[in-house]
């Protein structure tokens, strides 16, 4: 099983904080392990989006780069594989809501 999950929060000049999350869990197959598909296949699906002809960029290009990012994302997502994200405002600070536990 893989798990990955991020969480940003945002500090708009006005308005309460926004609290960004993005989240995966993956499991293996009798074929291949959670790690397996989460490393290989985005590789995979990169490599033939360049095989294609699809990708003008030469190099080492890093995932920025939208020509490559988009089709990988977009395959992820039709392998099972797309992240869950959600948004939610904080009426109370993290840096508040921390020190109100001491």
């Amino acid at each position: 099983m893989v798990i990955l999950a991020h969480e940003i929060i945002a500090k708009p000049l006005s308005g309460p904080e926004e609290v960004h999350t993005s989240s995966l869990i993956a499991f293996g197959t009798e074929e291949h392990s959670a790690m397996a598909l989460t490393v290989g296949l985005p590789v995979a699906l990169a490599a033939l989006e360049v095989l294609d002809g699809k990708v003008n960029a030469r190099g080492v290009v890093g995932p920025g780069d939208a020509t490559i990012r988009e089709p990988v994302l977009t395959g992820l997502e039709a392998a099972g594989l797309g992240m869950v994200d959600t948004m939610r405002s904080n009426e109370t600070s993290i840096e508040a809501s921390l020190f109100s536990r001491q």
